[in-house]
């Protein structure tokens, strides 16, 4: 092997594509050639095959919620079976918007652990990252589905105008967007 030149660049030149994944130091040919070498993979790797700037992803900036969930549907139930009667469909309404709101604050707790394990693993360790994608996803489709209860229970005939820009248009456009993926 040429002086100064090592195998992930060798690979790459012959591919014709940027390095995909770097060699511990320490690593000799023979563990790699025998697949007992430990790989890590690129920038360029997580960057193109995994997700766009997921190289850049270093640290988890979401702060902990976990003290702000709220077992409030048991509350509801509580309070409808021993204090006050609620109508139909308000009580379904109020049930599935306290549900959601649940949920949002579960996935989000979720999504922050898994992120969080991303961040502090081995860069080869891309599950963490996905699952934490999967649970902000779906906090987001909760997020959404608890304001359209909302909406149902205010009765409001439009929750946004197209292009204001609200906090319920942007998670409205998040939540589209998760969905038409692909």
């Amino acid at each position: 092997m040429e002086q100064g030149v090592g195998y992930p660049e060798k690979i790459s030149a012959i591919i014709g594509t940027p390095p995909m994944f770097s060699i511990e130091d320490d690593m000799n040919i023979k563990e790699l050639e025998t697949g007992k070498a430990l790989l890590r993979l690129s920038n360029y790797a997580l960057d193109t095959f995994c997700a766009p700037k997921l190289s850049q992803l270093t640290q988890c900036n979401a702060p902990d919620l976990s003290g702000l969930s709220e077992p409030w549907l048991r509350g509801f139930i509580l309070n409808t079976i021993l204090r006050f009667s609620v109508p139909e469909p308000t009580k379904a309404h109020m049930f599935n918007f306290l549900r959601r709101t649940e949920a949002v604050f579960s996935e989000y707790n979720n999504a922050r652990i898994n992120l969080i394990e991303y961040v502090t693993s081995d860069r080869n360790t891309v599950s963490p990252y996905f699952r934490a994608l999967l649970h902000f996803e779906t906090l987001i489709a909760q997020l959404y589905q608890a304001a359209l209860f909302l909406k149902a229970l205010a009765k409001e005939p439009k929750f946004f105008e197209k292009g204001e820009g609200t906090v319920i248009e942007r998670i409205n456009i998040i939540y589209n967007a998760s969905k038409h993926m692909g």
